[in-house]
């Protein structure tokens, strides 16, 4: 498939959003590939983990913003052509990859452009300056993540395409090490054929293993991710097609956008500067960069607004 790539600008100043990415291909990702916290953004190799001091900070803030597509649009009828000339080339089961599937799930994976043309499945999150963490209470009665995450694979495509998950926070007795959060992430497969799931750390981080084949209808399959600012890329050896991406972090400051280009993140903590940052599996992190753009958020709601342009197809 030939790969369409595009270039962000942000809206106002410069935005850098940061993404975990799960598929098949080689989308590009943070550097940090170790399970140690992260060491905020702009770290080094050099720092050392046992350094990690708290944010001094307090919840308050709310982040939200939308993903906003200008210019050319990428050829999505050609893109859809593509994807559905592989899906039946298996022509063993495109009773289930093809004729059963819901439009969603034949339809181009990547530029799904909605109201305002608004982007889905852009990654934004937030990032401590070097030196520091988040300091995050896993028992909180305000949390604003879901306790279970799951892949699923109802037909012959990965559902949801982008997420995020946060399966350890930094401990904040020892810095050095991480607890688990408690989130659950989850593999199933409901469809009426078997899939073979497979996922690694593009740059050779520590996530990398596969399921045994799994067959119809098989129950769920918990599998521990681990690391920080951890892109994780997902595929299927039976279905050449299938392909999802899963940023991996250590705190809950993060979102994807809906069908429309728009994301929120609540509970941001104010007090401190932030980076903030984004990306998407063609573009790869949007303006200024996988460091990001420091912020300063304000107790109430904070905007931050983005362009992409298509730049090539």
């Amino acid at each position: 498939m030939k790969r369409t790539f595009l270039a962000a600008a942000a809206v106002g100043a410069p935005l850098l959003i940061s993404l975990f990415l799960v598929g098949c291909g080689k989308p590009k990702g943070d550097d940090d590939s170790s399970g140690e916290p992260s060491k905020g953004a702009g770290a080094t190799t050099t720092a050392k983990t046992e350094d990690l001091k708290p944010l001094p900070s307090k919840a308050g803030a709310t982040l939200k913003g939308k993903v906003t597509l200008k210019g050319k649009s990428p050829n999505t009828e050609a893109l859809t052509k593509q994807l559905q000339d592989a899906i039946k080339s298996k022509q063993d089961q495109a009773a289930t990859c093809f004729d059963m599937a819901p439009e969603a799930e034949k339809t181009e994976q990547v530029w799904h452009i909605g109201e305002g043309n608004g982007i889905s499945d852009v990654v934004v999150w937030i990032q401590p300056p070097e030196g520091y963490f988040f300091k995050v209470d896993k028992d909180a009665k305000d949390k604003t993540w879901p306790e279970k995450v799951e892949l699923t694979q109802p037909h012959c495509a990965f559902i949801p395409h982008v997420s995020w998950v946060m399966p350890t926070l930094v401990d904040p007795a020892n810095p050095k090490k991480t607890i688990p959060s408690g989130q659950k992430f989850f593999v199933s497969n409901a469809a009426d054929i078997s899939h073979n799931t497979k996922w690694k750390s593009p740059l050779g981080g520590p996530n990398s293993d596969e399921l045994a084949t799994t067959p119809a209808h098989s129950v769920d399959k918990e599998i521990l991710l681990k690391g920080n600012n951890q892109l994780v890329q997902f595929n299927c050896n039976i279905h050449s097609w299938m392909e999802a991406y899963v940023w991996v972090f250590n705190h809950p400051y993060a979102a994807v956008t809906d069908k429309d280009g728009n994301y929120e993140i609540k509970n941001v903590p104010i007090g401190s500067k932030l980076h903030i940052v984004g990306w998407h599996e063609k573009v790869d992190f949007l303006a200024p960069g996988k460091k990001g753009e420091e912020i300063d958020l304000i107790e109430g709601v904070n905007t931050k607004n983005f362009d992409i342009e298509v730049k090539g197809q």
